[in-house]
C-alpha cells in the first residue's frame, strides 16, 4: 500500500532531521569566514599521483574532488560539509571548534604540539618532520607563487590530506596514499 504524500513527507523530514542532529555543527567563525587566501592553480606531486589546486578552490585528487577551499579560509568536503576554517592567526578550527593545528604560509603543525610537521620549502619541496625531528621528502608542490596568502593555501591543502593520510595510515597499517596508487612510507 502506497505512503499518503504527508506521511512520506513527515517520514523524509523526520530522517532528515534525525541525519542532521548527529553531524557536528560547524566552527562558529565558519559563516564569517576566516583569515583571506589567494588559491592559485598549483600542483602537489606526491608519488605517482597529483593533487591539484584549482583557482575555484576545488583540490583535485586523481580526477575528483576532494577538498574546496576558498577565499576566506573555509575547506569544505567533496559533498561540500564544512571540514574547518583557518582562522587569521592560523589556527586551523574544525567542527565542534575543535582545533585542528595551525597552518602558516610554509608550516604546519598538528593539533597540541609545538612544532612544524610539514614544511613548505622556497623551491616547493614539502619535508615532513618524524617525531624526533627526522626529515623525510612528502612531494613538492610548483606553482605556490611568492605571495605568503597563497603559499598559505598550498600549506592548508597539504595539512589536511597529510592528517588524512595520518589517521589512514593508523586505521591500515604501514604505509597510507591519498587516492589509488599514492603510498607514502611511514618512518
Amino acid at each position: 500500500m502506497p505512503l499518503r504524500p504527508r506521511v512520506r513527507g513527515a517520514l523524509v523530514a523526520g530522517l532528515a532531521v534525525g541525519l542532521l542532529a548527529c553531524t557536528p555543527p560547524p566552527p562558529r567563525s565558519w559563516t564569517g569566514g576566516g583569515t583571506p587566501l589567494e588559491i592559485p592553480r598549483a600542483q602537489w606531486i606526491l608519488g605517482e599521483d597529483v593533487v591539484e589546486l584549482m583557482p575555484s578552490g576545488e583540490v583535485m585528487v586523481d580526477g575528483d574532488v576532494e577538498l574546496v577551499l576558498d577565499k576566506v579560509g573555509r575547506v569544505y568536503d567533496a559533498d561540500s560539509e564544512p571540514i574547518g576554517v583557518l582562522e587569521a592567526d592560523g589556527t586551523f578550527v574544525g567542527n565542534d571548534d575543535v582545533g585542528l593545528g595551525l597552518v602558516g604560509s610554509r608550516h604546519a603543525s598538528l593539533p597540541e604540539q609545538g612544532h612544524a610537521w610539514i614544511s613548505l620549502e622556497p623551491n616547493g619541496q614539502v619535508i615532513r618532520y618524524g617525531e624526533e625531528g627526522e626529515r623525510f621528502p612528502f612531494g613538492a608542490w610548483f606553482g605556490c607563487g611568492p605571495s605568503p596568502r597563497a603559499q598559505q593555501a598550498c600549506t592548508l591543502v597539504t595539512h589536511v590530506l597529510g592528517m588524512r593520510m595520518r589517521r589512514r595510515a593508523r586505521d591500515d597499517g604501514p604505509s597510507f596514499g591519498i587516492g589509488v596508487g599514492v603510498g607514502i612510507p611511514i618512518r
